[in-house]
This record gives structure tokens, C-alpha cells and sequence, in this order.
């Protein structure tokens, strides 16, 4: 059956009682009662409506309304947007920009032409050598090998007391680790 203006003001009044937030005002109501007839095509859709918003709807929201009018009817003014979350919202963004950067490529490789393009290669001039890391050992620093002799040397020569011990253990860990803070 067709819609009627009365229809849509007695479904407004249960919604008005059972949805929390639903507009009170003269205003807020008019102005939903003339989106809902904006989209709702008959009496029986909008029982359906009014039912389903307010089993589902845990607080007034019109786009939600509208939202759950579509996921079953066609609304009658033809717009059946859906409110995207943010997730998904980033999600078209960003098939649109990938949708948008594959256009131009292809638009790209149509004006470089068929085939394998040549490969690009520097003039001579422009590359220079460069030397290498030295492999011998820098002058003025002993290696660890000589480092590790040294101790042992300095350990036979006698015995020492646990504080010479741990004096020259000391001793050989920082030069060990300046050794290898300058490699």
C-alpha cells in the first residue's frame, strides 16, 4: 500500500519511545519524517523499517537508519550509499590510487613502445675507483692475537694478586673494545 503521511508520523512515535536519541524536537522529527519518506516506498516497508530500527539501533543515527532500509529494500529516491567504516573507506582510497597509478603506467608503456628498452650505462668518467679497505693491520695498534700474548706473557711472569689479575684483564678488555669500535 502506498505511504501516507500519517503512516510515517505513527512510526516516528514508536521509534521516538524505543530508539535512545531519537529526535524530539518539531524540527528533528520533521525533518526525519521527510527523509523516511524520501526513501521508503510503501506501508509495508515501512513496518519493516520501524520494527528492524528498533530491534538493531542502540542509538539514533539516520545514515544507520537508511543503512538498514537498504540492506533489504531499493529506496525510492535511488541512492543506496553505504556508510563506510574508516577501515574500509581507506580501503577504496586506496584501490582507487592504485586503479589511478596502473592507468598511468599503462599510459606510459604505450608511449615508450613495444620492446626491450636499452640499457642505460654510465660514462666512463663518472665512476670512480675507490680503495678498499686495508687488510693489514693499522701501524700503532696491536692485533688481538698480539693482544691475548701479551696477557699470557705478563700472567707467566709471575704470580700476581687477583687485583693485577683483574687490573690487566681490565686493561685488555678496553683495548679490546676500542679495537673494535675503530674497526
Amino acid at each position: 500500500m502506498k505511504l501516507e503521511r500519517k503512516d510515517v508520523a505513527r512510526a516516528l512515535s514508536i521509534m521516538r519511545q524505543v530508539i535512545p536519541f531519537f529526535p524530539t524536537e518539531e524540527l528533528g522529527l520533521e525533518f526525519v519524517q521527510r527523509s523516511i519518506e524520501s526513501f521508503v516506498n510503501t506501508r509495508e516497508q515501512l513496518e519493516w523499517l520501524t520494527i528492524s530500527a528498533c530491534n538493531t539501533m542502540t542509538r539514533f543515527s539516520l545514515p544507520e537508519m537508511r543503512k538498514i532500509f537498504t540492506s533489504r529494500f531499493a529506496p525510492a529516491d535511488g541512492r543506496e550509499e553505504l556508510e563506510l567504516s574508516p577501515e574500509d573507506t581507506y580501503r577504496v582510497q586506496e584501490g582507487r590510487e592504485y586503479e589511478r597509478k596502473l592507468a598511468a603506467w599503462k599510459q606510459e608503456a604505450k608511449l615508450l613502445g613495444p620492446g626491450d628498452p636499452e640499457p642505460f650505462e654510465l660514462p666512463p668518467d663518472a665512476v670512480k675507483p675507490v680503495a678498499g679497505p686495508s687488510k693489514a693491520p693499522k701501524q700503532g695498534r696491536p692485533s688481538l692475537q698480539e693482544l691475548e700474548d701479551q696477557l699470557q706473557q705478563q700472567l707467566s711472569q709471575g704470580k700476581r694478586t687477583a687485583e693485577e689479575a683483574a687490573r690487566l684483564l681490565a686493561d685488555l678488555e678496553t683495548q679490546v673494545g676500542k679495537k673494535n669500535w675503530l674497526n
